[in-house]
């Protein structure tokens, strides 16, 4: 998978177009907020997460850059 199709993976599952609902979120910032509720209830680490995200971020960059 390359970064167009993450996008477009990401905006399918998420929304992320300016409407709100209830399977559908407005912004970036709300999704994120769900997802540290999310780590809350499961007792994942949402630090490490985004620790890890980063280190996926930049090895796909790299990746997909090339």
């Amino acid at each position: 998978m390359n970064n167009k199709e993450r996008v477009i993976k990401v905006q399918s599952v998420a929304g992320l177009n300016g409407e709100e609902s209830l399977n559908k979120y407005y912004r970036v910032a709300d999704l994120i907020c769900d997802l540290k509720h999310y780590c809350d209830q499961f007792k994942i680490d949402f630090n490490k997460e985004i620790e890890m995200a980063e280190i996926y971020y930049k090895t796909e960059n790299e990746v997909d850059n090339d």
